[in-house]
């Protein structure tokens, strides 16, 4: 799985994702999110909330392809380190929670190395 790499205080650059699930064949297929809601969590290495369920930042993009993403608040990156990332996709009460295999979207952010002009 990928890794979206920012720096601590970015907020420019959303996380993009395609939400996919398999078909009937095993085939990943693109989640129909169209009349669906969703939402957007993640957790540090060691499974504290950083980011609480929101739909706050969540884009559908393409609804029929899946394809989704978060734009970052201040305070979601303002600490260095790897995180673990899910979108969560409602229809009423019901939900499914993406990637679908159980892993999670990996976020990793890392501290600015400061430029010394000499």
């Amino acid at each position: 799985m990928s890794v979206h790499r920012i720096t601590t205080g970015d907020t420019l650059t959303p996380l993009g994702a395609q939400l996919v699930q398999p078909d009937v064949n095993g085939n990943l297929v693109a989640v129909s999110l169209a009349g669906l809601t969703v939402k957007f969590i993640m957790t540090d290495s060691e499974g504290d909330i950083v980011v609480d369920e929101t739909e706050t930042g969540v884009t559908v993009v393409t609804p029929a392809s899946g394809l989704v993403q978060y734009a970052f608040a201040d305070a979601d990156v303002a600490v260095a380190g790897t995180y673990d990332a899910w979108f969560r996709v409602y229809s009423g009460t019901k939900f499914d929670t993406y990637p679908s295999d159980g892993g999670s979207f990996k976020v990793r952010i890392i501290d600015v190395i400061p430029v010394v002009v000499p």
